[in-house]
């Protein structure tokens, strides 16, 4: 059962595009589609992707979520949740979503 959309989950994956890492991204552009598992693929994350290109000369163009246009979304949803939530409760929304970007720290 999936949940329900709520303003605070948008504000979560609004922070999570704006801070999130790319690494897998790049992994992606890296493999070689001869010699990695296409299972591999289930296990990147590629929420930042928007678009990929491979050229039949193996070179590799992608395009990812523009952060500038994530950071103003989250910038916006703070303001009105700023006048219609109780700051504790976005201060603990916002806080969920850091530990989820990075969990280890």
């Amino acid at each position: 059962m999936k949940k329900p959309i709520t303003k605070e989950l948008i504000i979560q994956r609004a922070a999570e595009l704006a801070f999130g890492k790319a690494n897998d991204c790049i992994r992606l552009a890296l493999m070689d589609g001869e010699t990695d598992a296409p299972a591999d693929l289930s296990k990147l994350d590629l929420s930042l992707l928007t678009e990929f290109k491979r050229g039949s000369n193996g070179a590799v163009e992608i395009r990812l979520v523009s952060r500038l246009d994530a950071l103003r979304l989250l910038a916006d949803l703070i303001g009105e949740a700023g006048s219609s939530v109780d700051a504790v409760n976005f201060l603990q929304t916002f806080e969920l979503a850091a530990q989820n970007l990075h969990p280890d720290t």
